[in-house]
């Protein structure tokens, strides 16, 4: 009647330990309310979500468990399943969280975070995650996403607006950086110089000299055409 249920508890185990066939139907229906109804209250209202499940477990070991319990025992479960994905795969804490935000919205665990926070947050994770990958447009949306459950965060506000001007414009800061790359290029392009050199004692060779090749000029030389011996033609001298 005063809703002490872990007192009740503790005195039907006492009667059970002196004579377990004393009223054993109406012990049992009663080890079931107690059972149930302190694991209601670690899991709504003092966030000892383990605790809880545990006392449910033990209900169902004399009578089914009703719907409400089921219930309650289903939210248990899926903030536990939620938080362990903390820090780790902040996509998969948001898929959970989110499946609780309507029905336990202030839902929470020892640590004294609700389930609005926990989806809140996990939001926050996700779209560091992503901006840092370069998903931008993604990124935007989670931080939307959390700004709509708290829009008190001035910090995720930067995030979001940030996030938005890079999905918006994806490449402006690679343009600019190719820009400035080809500016310098263009100044830095090497002069081709001709060079003449002087190869021994013989013919001279001019050569034009580049970063990236040799061109060696040999002039043609003309052989000079043979000169023919003039004929010398002589008169013979008269016999005696």
């Amino acid at each position: 009647a005063n809703q002490d249920w872990s007192s009740l508890l503790d005195t039907l185990i006492s009667l059970r330990s002196a004579d377990p066939h004393y009223e054993i139907v109406q012990i049992d229906r009663m080890l079931n309310l107690a059972l149930r109804m302190r694991g209601a209250d670690k899991i709504l209202n003092e966030g000892n979500l383990e605790g809880g499940l545990y006392n449910l477990t033990l209900a169902e070991g004399f009578a089914p468990l009703d719907n409400k319990s089921n219930q309650w025992r289903e939210w248990a479960r899926l903030y536990l399943i939620g938080a362990s994905f903390w820090n780790v795969n902040p996509e998969q804490a948001v898929s959970y969280f989110s499946q609780l935000l309507l029905s336990a919205p202030y839902l929470r665990d020892l640590t004294g975070l609700t389930v609005t926070d926990r989806y809140r947050l996990a939001l926050i994770q996700y779209g560091d995650k992503l901006a840092e990958a370069g998903d931008w447009c993604t990124a935007q949306e989670q931080y939307d996403a959390a700004l709509s459950v708290s829009a008190a965060e001035s910090e995720v506000a930067v995030k979001a607006e940030q996030a938005a001007e890079h999905c918006t414009n994806p490449y402006g800061t690679a343009t600019a950086t190719l820009e400035e790359t080809q500016d310098v290029v263009g100044t830095s392009t090497p002069s081709l110089t001709p060079t003449l050199t002087i190869q021994g004692s013989g013919t001279p060779t001019p050569t034009l000299t580049s970063d990236q090749a040799i061109l060696t000029l040999t002039p043609t030389q003309t052989t000079p055409a043979a000169v023919s011996s003039p004929t010398v033609e002589t008169t013979p001298e008269p016999s005696p």
